[in-house]
C-alpha cells in the first residue's frame, strides 16, 4: 500500500532513489571506515615497533653531549687557527720565514679535528640508523 503511494505521487520515484542513494553512500562509508581501522591498527603496530627499536638502541650520548663536543671542537679550531699563523704571538721566532713546525702543528691539528669530526659524524649516523626523522 505505501508503495502505491509513493508511484501515485509525483516525488515518488525520486524520494525512493533518493534513499537507494543514500543507503548506498552509507554502506561505502562503513567499508572506508573498516579500511582505515585496519590501517591505523598497523600503523600502531609499526609506531609500536619503532619505539622498541629506540629504546634498544644505546644511548651512549645525549645531544647535549654532542653540542657540547662540537663546540669544543670549534673552539680548538679557532685556537688552532689564531695561535698558529707563526707570527710572533703564535710561532716560534727562532723558526726559518716559512714556520716549519707552526705548520706541522696546525697541520697535526686540522687532521685531529677532522678524526674527531669523522667519529662525531659515525655516532650520529648509529644513533639515527633507524629514525628516519634525523
Amino acid at each position: 500500500m505505501l508503495w502505491q503511494a509513493f508511484m501515485r505521487s509525483p516525488t515518488g520515484p525520486f524520494l525512493i532513489i533518493l534513499s537507494l542513494a543514500t543507503t548506498l553512500v552509507l554502506v561505502l562509508l562503513l567499508f572506508q571506515t573498516i579500511g582505515l581501522r585496519s590501517e591505523l591498527e598497523a600503523a600502531r603496530e609499526q609506531v609500536s615497533t619503532l619505539q622498541a627499536q629506540v629504546e634498544n638502541l644505546d644511548g651512549g650520548a645525549t645531544l647535549s653531549e654532542l653540542s657540547a663536543e662540537l663546540a669544543d671542537l670549534e673552539t680548538s679550531i679557532r685556537e688552532s687557527v689564531t695561535s698558529g699563523d707563526g707570527g710572533p704571538a703564535g710561532g716560534d721566532p727562532s723558526s726559518p720565514a716559512g714556520g716549519g713546525s707552526v705548520n706541522d702543528e696546525i697541520l697535526d691539528r686540522v687532521e685531529d679535528v677532522l678524526a674527531r669530526i669523522d667519529a662525531l659524524d659515525a655516532r650520529v649516523d648509529e644513533i639515527c640508523g633507524n629514525v628516519p626523522v634525523c
